[in-house]
C-alpha cells in the first residue's frame, strides 16, 4: 500500500468526500473509517512514556536529533517560519547544540520569518547561525540544494497536530469551541465521524477537542509528507525530521487535556501555551508569552500546488509524479 495515492484520495467516495472540506489529503491513522493507505507513524497504544513534561520532551527531542546528525555525519537545515512551533525548535536546538559541536546548523528563513518575531531573530539567530534566505517561490530549491555534507531538514511541522487545529479559529466556530460537538456540527457530519471520535481516549467531546482529534488522526500523515513532496523527492524522506513528531510527543498529546493546550478557549492568545511557556523560559519575553497568536506559515499556502503534481508516495518512500 502507498502512503499517498491521488487515485484513492481524490475519489468522491473516499472518506465520504470530507477530504475536500478539510482541504488536505486525509489518512485515518486509526483505521476506523479507511484502511486503503499505509500508515507511517501509528498512534501509540501503550503508556510507556511516564514523563509527560513538555519541556523535558522538547529538550530530549533536540538531543536525539543532534545526535542523529552527529552519528550520521550530517549537518542540519532548519526550516524556520518564525511561528511558535519553529521558534520552539530553535530554542531547543540552541539550548542543546554545545554538546554536539560538529553539527553545523543552518537556518533557512524568509523576511516574513523575521517579521513574525523580530526580537528573537535579532537576539538569537542573526550573526549566530549561517543563514539561507528563501521565499515562497524558491523555498523548495533552497532546501534541496546540495552542500558539502549531507543534511537533515528539521521543521516545526506537526506542532498543530499536537495542540489543536486551524479550524478552531474559523469565524463560524471560534465561539463554540467549548460546546458539545454533536450540537454544533451538522447531523451528517456527526453521523459519519462519530466512530472515529469515539476512538479518542480523552472523554472531552468539546468542539475544540474533537477538532484536535480529527487533525491528529487524519492530517498527521500529510504533514509528514508535504515538504518531501514539495521538494519533488530530491531529499530522501528519511532526511526530513519534523521536530514535533515521534511517539513521545504523540503520547503527550494523547494524555494532555485541551485545558493545558489551549487554557482559555475564548482567548486565542492562550493557544499552544506549553510551547510558548517553553520559549519564555529561555527568552524571558513576557510580551511574547502573553500576546503571541498563531499565524499561518508560508507552507500552508503550498498544499494545493503540491497535491496537483504528485500521484503516489510509496511505502518504499519513492515519489511518483503525475
Amino acid at each position: 500500500m502507498d502512503y499517498y495515492n491521488s487515485d484513492i484520495m481524490e475519489d468522491e467516495d473516499y472518506l465520504h468526500g470530507f477530504s475536500k472540506r478539510f482541504k488536505a489529503p486525509l489518512v485515518d491513522r486509526t483505521g476506523t473509517l479507511n484502511r486503503d493507505l499505509a500508515v507511517i507513524s501509528k498512534i501509540p497504544s501503550d503508556k510507556a512514556e511516564r514523563d509527560l513534561n513538555f519541556n523535558k520532551i522538547t529538550n530530549n527531542r533536540a538531543k536525539i536529533i543532534l545526535k542523529k546528525a552527529e552519528d550520521e555525519n550530517k549537518d542540519i537545515k532548519v526550516s524556520y517560519s518564525g511561528g511558535i512551533d519553529s521558534t520552539a525548535v530553535m530554542v531547543a536546538l540552541i539550548k542543546n547544540r554545545e554538546t554536539f559541536p560538529k553539527v553545523k546548523i543552518t537556518v533557512v528563513l524568509s523576511k516574513e520569518s523575521v517579521k513574525e518575531y523580530p526580537k528573537f531573530y535579532n537576539k538569537y539567530i542573526k550573526d549566530k547561525f549561517p543563514l539561507i534566505w528563501a521565499n515562497k517561490k524558491n523555498l523548495d530549491k533552497v532546501l534541496a540544494k546540495k552542500d558539502k555534507k549531507d543534511f537533515l531538514i528539521v521543521t516545526g511541522e506537526l506542532g498543530d497536530q499536537l495542540f489543536g487545529s486551524a479550524l478552531m479559529f474559523k469565524d463560524n466556530l471560534k465561539d463554540d469551541l467549548g460546546k458539545d460537538w454533536t450540537k454544533i456540527f451538522t447531523p451528517r457530519f456527526v453521523r459519519y465521524w462519530k466512530p472515529l471520535v469515539e476512538q479518542n481516549p480523552q472523554k472531552d467531546r468539546s468542539v475544540a477537542n474533537v477538532l484536535w482529534w480529527l487533525n491528529f488522526t487524519l492530517k498527521y500523515q500529510w504533514i509528514q509528507l508535504r515538504m518531501f513532496a514539495m521538494l519533488g523527492g530530491k531529499v530522501p524522506l528519511d532526511n526530513f525530521i519534523h521536530f514535533f513528531g515521534g511517539p513521545r510527543f504523540q503520547r503527550w498529546a494523547l494524555a494532555t487535556p485541551m485545558s493545558v493546550k489551549f487554557p482559555d478557549l475564548k482567548n486565542k492568545k492562550s493557544y499552544k501555551d506549553p510551547a510558548k511557556q517553553y520559549i519564555y523560559n529561555y527568552t524571558k519575553d513576557k510580551n511574547y508569552l502573553n500576546n503571541k497568536t498563531k499565524k499561518g506559515s508560508l507552507k500552508d499556502n503550498l498544499d494545493a500546488p503540491i497535491k496537483s503534481t504528485i500521484h503516489r508516495i510509496t511505502s518504499n518512500r519513492e515519489l511518483i509524479k503525475k
